[in-house]
């Protein structure tokens, strides 16, 4: 998906709404673990970016409403062009 920019946006409550109608999944609350690393060569091709370049490694889990994960999702997301925000309450 992209937005009115052009910019690629995230597609995931569409595929989420998908996965809900057509398979009786809903997807109610997912846990991503970010670790930063450094690129190997293989993943800088991928991401067509120069070698070494810092970046993050994602996991997430998704899980539905009996809490049984349905979704399982390993990325690489470059660190240039990423920003991740965390709110924090009491």
């Amino acid at each position: 998906l992209t937005d009115v920019t052009g910019v690629q946006t995230c597609a995931l409550p569409i595929l989420y709404d998908l996965v809900e109608h057509y398979y009786g999944f809903k997807i109610i609350a997912a846990d991503e673990t970010y670790t930063s690393i450094i690129f190997g060569e293989a993943e800088c091709k991928l991401l067509d970016i120069e070698s070494p370049h810092a970046g993050f490694y994602v996991e997430r889990i998704a899980r539905g409403i009996d809490g049984h994960a349905v979704e399982y999702t390993e990325s690489y997301v470059r660190g240039d062009r990423y920003s991740v925000q965390i709110h924090l309450r009491k």
